[in-house]
């Protein structure tokens, strides 16, 4: 696997976005080439100190498309919700389909079947929130434990401020990323 970002959290995680070696490399609609493409298949993977958890694979143009994005509209946590709280807040809305009470995609950074990485505002400071996805919501597995002891025993993979220096280099980094791929395709 070939490093192509490191997006910092705070000194000890950070999410790593990696392409595979090119006999490994994925292409959805062109060629694959030595060169990073716009629709080459790339993994996001976070790493918690020295545990790495995988949170999506997709093209690197949607990856950094939705980074930049998410990072250019931050949007307020509507005030019934805690930092923290979105992603269990989320289960339980799609559990009991009831997915309009809140909007969700105003909050996502990436979602991916196992995780949900969300940032947002609340009270003037800005937060990322990765938070577990219960696994009968999307995935044809059946989970060995109950909704109610999941949402009982709830809690997020990771919640932290974000200061806005670290917010600009996630803007930096992503406009790069694209500029390079973009030169390539």
């Amino acid at each position: 696997m070939k490093t192509i970002a490191i997006l910092n959290i705070d000194s000890a995680n950070y999410f790593k976005i990696t392409v595979p070696e090119l006999k490994d490399k994925v292409n959805y609609y062109a060629n694959v080439s030595q060169k990073n493409s716009l629709f080459d298949e790339v993994t996001v993977s976070l790493y918690l100190g020295k545990v790495n958890i995988f949170i999506l694979a997709d093209t690197l143009q949607s990856i950094f498309e939705e980074l930049i994005g998410a990072l250019q509209e931050i949007n307020k946590l509507p005030k019934n919700i805690f930092p923290g709280a979105l992603g269990e807040r989320y289960n339980y809305l799609v559990y009991c389909e009831k997915l309009d009470e809140i909007n969700f995609s105003d909050f996502w950074l990436w979602s991916g079947i196992d995780k949900q990485v969300w940032i947002y505002s609340y009270e003037n400071s800005i937060y990322l929130e990765i938070s577990p996805t219960y696994k009968d919501l999307f995935s044809d597995e059946k989970s060995s434990v109950e909704f109610s002891d999941f949402l009982k025993n709830y809690k997020p993979t990771l919640c932290v401020k974000l200061s806005k220096n670290i917010i600009e280099k996630w803007q930096s980094k992503g406009i790069d990323c694209l500029a390079t791929a973009k030169l390539s395709s």
